[in-house]
């Protein structure tokens, strides 16, 4: 998308670097963390 010009956001949990590689792993406290995060920003979202 950042290429075409659309801003764009990356986020996750995780090292982007290991993202999508044959020994991809994630801790499950980012997971929790991450699940935190995109569910107070879709409150928020919702509410404006």
């Amino acid at each position: 998308l950042n290429e075409s010009g659309t801003p764009a956001v990356c986020f996750g949990p995780g090292s982007i670097a290991q993202a999508h590689t044959a020994d991809e792993w994630v801790e499950a406290s980012e997971i929790e963390a991450c699940a935190r995060v995109l569910t107070d920003f879709s409150r928020r979202f919702l509410r404006s």
